[in-house]
This record gives structure tokens, C-alpha cells and sequence, in this order.
């Protein structure tokens, strides 16, 4: 136990000396081989938190803040999504990290988004990330409101979408099952599957009794690096049908259940990955086409076969149904600007035979 001196220290059995202290509710050990060693402690501590209390009362620099928020949250981001969330920090650092965290207004924050030129998506994922960092602060006791809140994203900014693909290039991806390099093209276009989670399918992944597909996983690339991990979201866990050109192509290459469909024993490496897609785009020679629109072709087929948003998101695997009705409306436009252009065409061809008929009888 120790024995208790006159000036509050206890010496151990050990021969060393112990100063506790209550401060700020909480119990704290000081300890040393000398009475004075101990007291320099305690003066050294009580000055460090006055300096600490003091800071939080004028209010810690925004770039302080903003950093310490990126240490504690940047383990739970996935890793294909980092850099992204890394970006928007740093720029909304670059804005206000001069400031201290209590003075920033939402005139400022209002100024700083409204001031952005990027596509909506990039401005909306700032907004998050600015209105993480300041909830950060307000549960750290570094500040008691949340100057964003109330800010809203330019509403004149342009919605990054993709184009479907060409007629001719869907019918080039759909011909060229089978040849070499066409696999994961033919995974993505019959399964919607996002890239990452078609390289990390195992043949154990697919179930030819029930004809379904497990999406429970995917790849993402540190550096060159594969390494498997969760699905984008948790939404992202989910049975897709197969369909019957995929089970055709599959049935003739079934592995062992560990086995990547894509790669083999392994998934594919990014550098492997890029030479693999290169080949392919070069086989088909219908210019350059994008993994992603080539999983917009299956929600493209979800929507001509009548399939309702709510499943569609189900087996999109997206986490909010905004998206797919997002996709949806952006098919339906596309259906309609090709009923147009057909619908003008016939009504040319109707004019050049009227105007060919008046010449020829009058």
C-alpha cells in the first residue's frame, strides 16, 4: 500500500514516491524517485491542461481539427474510397484551416461550397465531409454548433452521368463472348456487378442448382496489391439470378470452389487488370468503353424487362433507391431522345416521298 506523508505524497514499498490527484473528475497518478521529481510532474500536467482548457475556450484551429478527425475516421473508410474523402478534407483545409473552429460561420461554409467547380457528386461529397468534421468537433467539445447544417449544394451544378452504350458497342461486348479477355465483360453485362466484386467472385459464389450468384465481396488494389474486402456498402451483400448466357459460359470453365473465376488462384493484380481490359477493348475496336457502362447495360435490362425500382436497387446493390430511380429516369430520357430521332427520321423520309409525289404530278 505505501506510506502516507505530511505533504500528501505516499512512498511505495518499492521506494518510489506517488502524488493522486483528482482533476477534472478524473484520478491521476504522479510518480517518481524523488518528492521533487513528482511535484515538477503535477505542475508540468496542470500546466499542459490549463494550456489545453485555454485553447478549446479561444477554439482549436480548423486544420487541427480537421486532421485529428482524419486520424480517427480514415481506418474506417473503405479503401477505394480514401482518397476521395482525403481530397475534400484537404480542400476545405486549404479554406478555412486559418480559422479557428468556433468562428467559422455558415456565410463562410455557404461561400466555400457555392465557390466549388466541380461535378455535384464531388460538391455533395465535400458537403459531407465538412459536416463530419464539424459534428467531430461539436462531440469533442470543440465547438457547439455546426455552421453547414443549413448549406445546400448549387443547384445549377451538372449531374455526372454515364452514356449507355452505342447499339454497336453492346452488340460487339454481347458477340464477343467466349473469345479470349471477354469474361469479365460477359460477369459484368449478365450480373450488374460493380468490377471489384465480379474479380473477387469464386466459383463457390455461384450456385448452378438454384441459378444464383453470391455477391458478398470484392477487390480493391493498395497500389498494384489485390486484397479482398467487404462489398462497397452493406447493401452491397446480395443474390443476383444467373442468367442462362452466363451459366452457357461458365458451365465449360468451372474450378475448384477457392478459385477465382477471374484470375484463378489469385485475383487479378491492377497492372494485370489494366493489360487484360486493354486487350479486350482492342478486340472489340468500337472505341473505349467503361466497365461501369457496361453495368449500366443490366440496369438497362432490368428496366425494359419491367422490373421495379425497389428490386432493381435490391440487385444493383445500391444503398439508396435514389440512385436507381436516378438510373431509371436517365434510361427512360435516352428512350425517349431515340423515340424522337426515329419518329423525325420517318416523318423526312414522309416529306422527301410528298414533296417527289407533288413534283411528279403537278
Amino acid at each position: 500500500m505505501g506510506r502516507k506523508l505530511t505533504d500528501g505524497l505516499t512512498l511505495k514499498p518499492n521506494g518510489t514516491y506517488e502524488l493522486i490527484r483528482r482533476i477534472d473528475g478524473k484520478r491521476k497518478s504522479f510518480s517518481s524517485k524523488t518528492p521533487r521529481e513528482v511535484w515538477e510532474k503535477y505542475n508540468a500536467y496542470l500546466r499542459a491542461s490549463d494550456a489545453e482548457r485555454d485553447e478549446i475556450k479561444r477554439g482549436k484551429m480548423f486544420s487541427d481539427v480537421a486532421k485529428e478527425w482524419w486520424a480517427n475516421k480514415e481506418s474506417e473508410i473503405a479503401y477505394g474510397s480514401r482518397r476521395t474523402y482525403k481530397s475534400a478534407m484537404k480542400r476545405a483545409v486549404d479554406a478555412l484551416g486559418q480559422c479557428r473552429i468556433t468562428s467559422i460561420t455558415p456565410e463562410q461554409c455557404n461561400s466555400f461550397i457555392q465557390g466549388l467547380n466541380f461535378a455535384r457528386k464531388t460538391v455533395s461529397n465535400q458537403l459531407s465531409v465538412l459536416n463530419m468534421i464539424f459534428r467531430y468537433s461539436i462531440v469533442r467539445g470543440y465547438a457547439k454548433s455546426n455552421p453547414c447544417q443549413y448549406v445546400e449544394i448549387p443547384s445549377h451544378l451538372a449531374h455526372s452521368t454515364r452514356h449507355l452504350l452505342t447499339p454497336e458497342q453492346l452488340q460487339a461486348v454481347k458477340l464477343s463472348a467466349g473469345t479470349p479477355d471477354s469474361l469479365l465483360a460477359q460477369l459484368i453485362l449478365y450480373t450488374g456487378t460493380r468490377c471489384g466484386e465480379a474479380l473477387a467472385l469464386q466459383w463457390k459464389d455461384v450456385d448452378f442448382e438454384n441459378n444464383r450468384i453470391g455477391i458478398t465481396k470484392a477487390v480493391v488494389h493498395h497500389g498494384n496489391c489485390p486484397e479482398i474486402e467487404k462489398t462497397k456498402t452493406q447493401a452491397g451483400i446480395r443474390v443476383v439470378p444467373l442468367l442462362t448466357p452466363l451459366r452457357a459460359l461458365l458451365l465449360p470453365l468451372v474450378g475448384n470452389p477457392d478459385d477465382y473465376i477471374i484470375g484463378g488462384k489469385k485475383p487479378l493484380s491492377k497492372s494485370a487488370l489494366n493489360r487484360y481490359w486493354e486487350r479486350y477493348i482492342k478486340q472489340l475496336n468500337v472505341g473505349q468503353i467503361d466497365r461501369h457502362q457496361i453495368r449500366h447495360e443490366y440496369a438497362t435490362m432490368l428496366y425494359e424487362a419491367g422490373v421495379d425500382v425497389l428490386t432493381a436497387k435490391t440487385i444493383m446493390g445500391h444503398t439508396d433507391i435514389a440512385t436507381t430511380q436516378r438510373i431509371y429516369t436517365h434510361i427512360r430520357e435516352c428512350r425517349i431522345d431515340d423515340a424522337r430521332k426515329k419518329l423525325e427520321e420517318m416523318s423526312d423520309r414522309w416529306q422527301t416521298y410528298k414533296n417527289k409525289y407533288v413534283q411528279s404530278n403537278f
